[in-house]
């Protein structure tokens, strides 16, 4: 949620950055909700003013009518205030000034571009590498839940394992407190955190009113909801692992082959609660953690920064990595990281006592460490031309094996001694 005096006091800013993210908001219509709400506000506080002033005898004689049309307005401040809030829910957090602008994807920028693409012939994609050694069984997935699941099998299964022990190995050299987060949350949890009131049609609900994560973000942010942290506490920095629930709705027919974009997968995340002055050094930090991961795996990738049309509604600033795939002769993403300034934090209401005794939102950012993505770029830069698959050297020591080779291999405990 952004801050009401924006819209009051800085109307073309609030117009033009909602605009270039490509919301359509009547901002008109809120600022007469906000002066409606205030104007009752007025005529409370001067019934009140008057009531106090009361004489006894004045009391007895105008007590109750004054109790009438307090009781009067006060409901109508409750609902134009509900109305309000409701809008006010629905205006996406404001790009940072040096976000390119653009509609969609037309103004997201590459900004790097690391590692040397592997010189492959005809390279297979993840889905016939893990079908001819027995590592994805689509087919069976869908006979056990449906379209865009999958289960992993044998090393591949290890091999996951590995990337979320690094990646918190990573992530906890850089001082991330690890977390595992509730996979299902409130409803104050989704809305608070930005995933609603839009995107209602892309979370999964249950019968208990409560919604399976998109991402641990959501829990690993919402855990210092309703609190006022001092300033000494901060930067809080979590690492959080979580399976991840996404139902794509509206994407039929994309990526449907493999394990790309899936109903379920794993994935570890980073979450940082700073002051507002040291967030645009925290998503550099963040950022520069995603890509010690992505070299530390070997994979060629780019780093894109996201136009305005593409941040989303949390979102104040974006970057994105996209590995390399030699399949589809083109990148595609594995990593986000955003700054979303005191949007979501505003909306869940996690405050600190700055040093100059003000109570202040703090600013959430958050960030990829690995998902199940860096798999399929794993397996397709790493195939060799007998049909194995190189392990990454940083994965090894997790792993206990060198290579994925023989589909008929059975692991043996002779196999697994990763040094934990």
């Amino acid at each position: 949620m952004i801050d009401i005096d924006l819209i009051r006091n800085q109307p073309d800013r609030v117009e033009a950055g909602v605009k270039a993210k490509g919301f359509d908001i009547d901002l008109e219509k809120i600022r007469e909700f906000d002066e409606n709400r205030r104007h009752l506000q007025v005529q409370i506080d001067g019934l009140r003013a008057k009531r106090n002033a009361l004489s006894v005898e004045e009391a007895k004689a105008q007590g109750g009518a004054i109790k009438q049309e307090l009781a009067s307005l006060e409901e109508k401040v409750k609902e134009v205030s509900a109305t309000l809030e409701g809008e006010l829910l629905r205006i996406p957090n404001l790009p940072i000034s040096d976000v390119p602008v653009g509609a969609g994807e037309s103004a997201n920028t590459v900004i790097k571009t690391v590692g040397d693409k592997p010189n492959l012939t005809n390279p297979k994609d993840h889905l016939d590498l893990g079908l001819a050694l027995d590592l994805i069984d689509m087919e069976r997935a869908a006979k056990v839940s449906g379209g865009r699941f999958n289960f992993l099998k044998n090393e591949l299964v290890l091999l996951e394992l590995a990337m979320i022990n690094y990646a918190f190995a990573v992530a906890i050299k850089y001082g991330y407190t690890p977390l595992l987060t509730p996979e299902l949350v409130n409803r104050a949890t989704v809305l608070g955190t930005g995933y609603l009131p839009y995107g209602e049609e892309e979370v999964y609900k249950t019968q208990d009113d409560l919604y399976l994560i998109g991402t641990s973000e959501l829990a690993a942010v919402a855990y210092h909801a309703d609190e006022l942290l001092e300033a000494k506490e901060l930067p809080k920095r979590y690492v959080a692992f979580s399976s991840c629930y996404r139902r794509e709705a509206g994407t039929y027919g994309k990526d449907m082959r493999g394990i790309l974009r899936q109903h379920q997968f794993m994935k570890v995340e980073m979450v940082s609660l700073v002051e507002p002055e040291e967030s645009e050094a925290e998503l550099a930090k963040i950022l520069m953690i995603e890509e010690e991961v992505m070299q530390g795996l070997g994979l060629p990738y780019q780093v894109v920064q996201m136009g305005t049309g593409d941040l989303g509604m949390q979102a104040a600033k974006k970057f994105d990595i996209e590995a390399w795939l030699p399949a589809q002769n083109t990148y595609r993403e594995t990593h986000s990281c955003s700054n979303t300034t005191d949007f979501q934090t505003r909306r869940l209401n996690i405050r600190y006592k700055a040093d100059d005794g003000t109570n202040r939102f703090v600013h959430a950012l958050n960030g990829t460490v690995v998902s199940q993505r860096p798999l399929i770029a794993i397996m397709e830069n790493n195939q060799q031309a007998d049909g194995s698959i190189k392990i990454p050297e940083v994965l090894v020591k997790y792993t206990g094996f060198q290579e994925i080779r023989n589909p008929k291999h059975q692991i043996q405990d002779k196999d697994l001694n990763p040094q934990l």
